[in-house]
Parts: C-alpha cells; structure tokens; sequence
C-alpha cells in the first residue's frame, strides 16, 4: 500500500464493540424524557430495537426520527440526548476493541495506510476520549478523528477533507446500512465503502 491509500473507521461498532450499550443508552435516554402519560404502548424493547435500526446518525438524530412516528413524545431532546451522552462516556472503561483491531491498524500503518476515525460525536467529546486509555491504544495509527462541529459533519464532509489531505483512495469501513449508502453516493470523493458485521446477541442486550 502507499500513502494514497485512506482507510476511516467508524469508531462505535467496527473498532470498539459498542453497539449494543449505544443502543441501550438512546433507549433509557429516550424513555427518560417520555412523559409517562404519552408512553402508551412504547417499551424499553422498542426503543432498542430502533436504536439498532437507526444506527449511523447520532443520537438527537434518531430521537427525532422516533418524534415523527410517535407524535412528539420526546419531550426535550437536546436534554434527552445529553443524557444519553453522559451514559455513553459512562460505559467507556469497560469496553473493549474487536480482537485483532489494535494489531491490524498497527499493521496497515506501517505499510503506509492513513487512517482516520469519522463520527456523528462532538468533536470536544471525541477528543477527550483520544486522551483516555482506550483512546491511547490507537491513537499513534490515526491521522485524525474526526466529529461533528459546525458546519462539519460525517459522510461528505469528512470524506472531502480526507481527499484534501492527498488520499486519492477512501476505504470507508462501516457497520449501518445508512453509512454504507452514504460512501457509496461519495465516489466522487473516491470512496470504497466495505461492509462490517457483527452478530449481537439477545443475551448481550440483556447484560
């Protein structure tokens, strides 16, 4: 490989397994800002599940979209999502990279791959965490973790900063639906999107 050659990860759910404390977290963060007189038939089990289903967009996202189906009954949802942020920076030490991660980005570094994390996360969120112990491990292998800020976001305009930067070659490793149909409408970025899966268990959810 040559120093052309880009690969951007997505952080929660291709490097870190994390996706079903995400999920977990949108959920209690949501019911939490439901008034108990709106929630009706709305279980912890639906709101779960549509975390998982709405992966790919941040969590304000996802609780607007769950809005629109059901009328509004997120009552607050800047405070919603902040809570949802507080219990996902709360789970951070006890989770862990896929085997082999650490190894392969190791790997591709030195032969010449730049690699970049790009994420819906708040840039200053983002950059705390490359300052933790989980952020450290990888953070020699990484040009740059890229988040949100204003006017600044994942999909396009990470992809166009990337190529800026000299990558004529983008592999983009996601693990939603929705991300992998964004790389593939960016080819005019030179993107590559690949596809990464991931079996979550009932079991898992529940602990």
């Amino acid at each position: 490989m040559t120093e052309d050659i880009a690969v951007v990860w997505i952080r929660d759910g291709v490097l870190v397994d994390r996706m079903p404390e995400n999920a977990v977290a949108f959920a209690l963060a949501s019911l939490q800002h439901i008034p108990q007189d709106l929630r009706g038939d709305i279980c912890i089990e639906d709101l779960i599940n549509w975390g998982f289903e709405k992966s790919g967009v941040s969590a304000a996202e996802k609780m607007r979209l769950f809005n629109v189906e059901r009328q509004d009954v997120i009552r607050d949802i800047d405070d919603a999502a902040a809570y949802y942020t507080a219990l996902a920076i709360g789970v951070e030490g006890s989770l862990h990279y896929f085997d082999g991660t650490v190894e392969l980005l190791r790997s591709l570094n030195e032969r010449g791959t730049k690699h970049y994390i790009t994420s819906e996360v708040d840039q200053e969120d983002l950059d705390r965490w490359r300052e933790t112990d989980q952020g450290k491990v990888v953070s020699d292998f990484l040009c740059k973790i890229l988040g949100s800020r204003s006017d600044f976001h994942k999909g396009r305009d990470h992809f166009a900063y990337i190529q800026s930067q000299g990558a004529t070659r983008i592999y983009y490793i996601a693990d939603a639906v929705s991300e992998i149909r964004t790389g593939s409408e960016c080819q005019d970025c030179s993107v590559i999107p690949v596809g990464f899966a991931n079996v979550v268990t009932g079991e898992r959810v529940m602990e």
